[in-house]
């Protein structure tokens, strides 16, 4: 900063090549639409002079005519960053998405000069689960996993995350995570009683910046020993999903109410059924031992009338 005063606008701006990379100036989840998101935005109302910019640092924002904006540098964990305008309040008046960016900017930039490291994170979908439900194929053990990049303010899945699973016993075996949702995803189906751990490690290169554990326990549960109770919430999830043909979900003390609205709602149905039988298909041989005796007796009167 050679302090060379303020320099006039209003400036035309845009970030460089490599601000468009940078995580400081990602104003959107793509890097097409923060570009387009960048040419939208006011022009600033002027700058301080600057100077060139060192060999380490980065220029990551100038304007058209050449003036720099944002320089950031880096040298070993230590951070800098030389922000050269001071207008961006007038991208919160300037288009419908101009406040947020706003926010975003700043936001991006103190967390960048603060180095934070993503954070890694594994979780089961419950605490507990069945043996026997698992052994049925009834149920199954969700593990999610992935990484938050504080400096995006995203959460994404990483292909650097490695998520082991701690056996009760046994060694730990690497888990298949398959990404699904801006996460990774897998199913289990253990088939021992025990508590089982899982880590996840996030890498950068082969260096490990990241690991955290969780737990979940698989017991045996006998379910006529289980707590014979109703389950209420699946009541009323079956009730608003029957709404449309009259599901209802009524505690206990409003029962009479709802006998009476069924009684009411009811109403007579009349039903027709018709039945045929097929007496000669369904029993044929006493059909068939009848018109033998009838034969016969006919013989027998043609021969008393000396007809035979």
């Amino acid at each position: 900063m050679p302090g060379g005063g303020e320099v006039g606008g209003p400036l035309r701006y845009h970030p460089t090549p490599a601000g468009q990379i940078h995580p400081i100036c990602r104003l959107a989840a793509s890097q097409e639409d923060s570009e387009a998101l960048w040419r939208r935005l006011p022009e600033l109302t002027g700058t301080l002079a600057t100077g060139d910019a060192r060999p380490a640092a980065e220029v990551l924002a100038a304007s058209e005519r050449g003036d720099t904006l944002l320089v950031v540098s880096q040298s070993g964990k230590g951070r800098t960053a030389i922000v050269a305008f001071d207008s961006t309040w007038r991208w919160s008046f300037a288009q419908e998405h101009g406040g947020e960016a706003h926010r975003r900017f700043w936001r991006q930039l103190v967390l960048w000069m603060a180095n934070r490291r993503p954070e890694v994170w594994v979780a089961t979908d419950r605490p507990r689960y069945d043996l026997g439900r698992l052994q049925a194929r009834r149920d199954e053990v969700v593990v999610r996993a992935g990484v938050v990049d504080l400096t995006a303010n995203e959460a994404t899945p990483s292909p650097t995350v490695t998520v082991t699973l701690t056996s009760p016993g046994k060694e730990p075996v690497p888990v298949a995570m398959t990404p699904r949702d801006g996460r990774l995803e897998a199913r289990l189906t253990p088939t021992a009683i025990g508590e089982y751990r899982l880590e996840a490690q996030v890498y950068e290169g082969e260096n490990i910046i990241g690991r955290t554990q969780t737990a979940f326990r698989v017991a045996s549960t006998n379910p006529e020993l289980a707590e014979p109770l109703a389950n209420l919430d699946q009541l009323k999830r079956m009730a608003d999903q029957t709404r449309h043909i009259g599901g209802l979900y009524a505690p206990l003390p409003e029962l009479p109410d709802v006998l009476r609205q069924i009684g009411s709602a009811s109403r007579p149905i009349t039903l027709t059924q018709t039945r045929r039988w097929h007496l000669v298909e369904d029993s044929p041989w006493p059909w068939l031992a009848a018109f033998a005796m009838v034969l016969t007796l006919e013989w027998l009167l043609r021969r008393r009338a000396g007809l035979v």
